[in-house]
């Protein structure tokens, strides 16, 4: 039975998704994360050597479970922001091929690439021809994006706002000051609000906010206090609940945070950041909550491996 995978290179972890190569993309039949930080110590604009040894074992990782358990199977593989912004980006890119024997280089996405593919794939969890409005906020960028599910991209934008950077960048990433949180609230705000004078989504209006992600799915986690599974993905999280966790979350220990319920342990150390981000999203946006969305990014790479935008790496 042929399988089909898409693998994420991002800024906080390296996520793969499995799928069948005649099914819907909506039918995930397994999926992979480990975290590795790429984006940590980004330093003048270059990719650190731990954290791209790191990525590499990982991807490593991951295929070699691709081809013990889904043979045969095409993997498309893309990197994002970290990369996208690093000045040995290509020559990481160049690495990952020849370390890992692949056939062709990973795709390094651009910005209106990587927004395309997260519409495309946030799109599998909308109806088909809907209006709607997705964010995807990352480890190194988020990009916001919106117009009919399935169908046409009507608009989008990304934005170097991302949980490393901004943990890094405002020292989120273990206890915190409530000055340093509010300031990290208020320049992300400013940084999306942007988006607001481009249009405001072509005059129409959705109830809800869209966001896909491994932030969002952390969100959901904390506010359901319990890791989420697929029917809790439709429940709103209002921005009064995030306050409520940025301010619990906030003055705590990595260690400790990885103890609060619906914590998934990989993403402790990012929390806080991620957070803040979110509810600076549903401010600028002018929203009071989002639903996560479990579809995004690896979704839309899918597609465009089987509509022959994108070459099999593997």
């Amino acid at each position: 039975m042929p399988y089909q995978a898409a693998m994420d290179i991002g800024s906080n972890s390296v996520k793969t998704t499995v799928v069948l190569a005649e099914r819907p993309l909506s039918e995930i039949v397994a999926k992979r994360s480990k975290v590795t930080r790429l984006g940590q110590g980004f330093a003048e604009g270059w990719l650190q050597d731990e954290p791209m040894n790191r990525t590499i074992a990982a991807m490593g990782e991951q295929l070699e479970w691709l081809r013990e358990e889904f043979s045969p199977c095409d993997v498309v593989i893309g990197a994002t922001s970290a990369v996208r912004d690093a000045e040995n980006g290509l020559d990481f890119l160049g690495r990952c091929k020849r370390v890992l024997r692949l056939a062709e280089m990973p795709y390094l996405l651009t910005g209106e690439q990587e927004a395309f593919c997260t519409f495309l794939g946030a799109g599998c969890a909308v109806k088909q021809g809907a209006f709607f409005i997705n964010a995807d906020p990352g480890g190194g960028s988020t990009e916001i994006s919106f117009g009919l599910a399935g169908e046409r991209l009507m608009g989008f934008k990304s934005f170097q706002v991302g949980a490393v950077r901004w943990g890094e960048r405002f020292d989120l990433e273990g206890p915190s000051t409530p000055w340093a949180r509010e300031d990290a609230l208020k320049v992300a705000e400013s940084c999306f609000e942007e988006f607001i004078k481009v249009g405001r989504f072509m005059g129409r209006i959705v109830p809800s906010l869209s966001i896909s992600g491994g932030s969002a799915f952390m969100v959901g986690s904390l506010a359901a206090g319990h890791l989420i599974k697929p029917p809790d993905y439709a429940v709103p999280v209002s921005a009064e609940a995030i306050e409520h966790l940025i301010d619990e979350l906030g003055p705590m220990d990595v260690e400790v945070r990885k103890q609060v319920p619906g914590m998934p342990e990989d993403r402790a150390n990012v929390a806080v950041s991620a957070l803040i981000i979110i509810l600076a999203l549903l401010h600028a946006l002018n929203y009071t909550s989002f639903t996560p969305n479990p579809y995004g990014l690896r979704q839309g790479l899918l597609i465009g491996l089987r509509n022959g935008d994108f070459l099999p790496n593997m």
